[in-house]
């Protein structure tokens, strides 16, 4: 029913991965989510949110704290 999603804003982006949307932003900082820019708008690919769940990763929370 309908095509699958291909960019996700950073609310949803960060609902799919279980994280906060502050997290999110930290793993786009760190540049280990690429993402797409519409204006002021990020995006982020459903292809990104796979890659990055489909990995071994460190607690965000611990890195985002430090």
């Amino acid at each position: 029913p309908g095509r699958p999603r291909v960019l996700y804003s950073r609310n949803e982006a960060a609902y799919q991965l279980c994280i906060s949307a502050r997290a999110l932003d930290y793993l786009i900082s760190k540049k280990e989510l690429a993402v797409r820019r519409m204006g002021k708008k990020i995006l982020v690919p459903d292809n990104e949110l796979v890659k990055f769940a489909r990995k071994d990763h460190d607690s965000v929370a611990t890195d985002y704290l430090l």
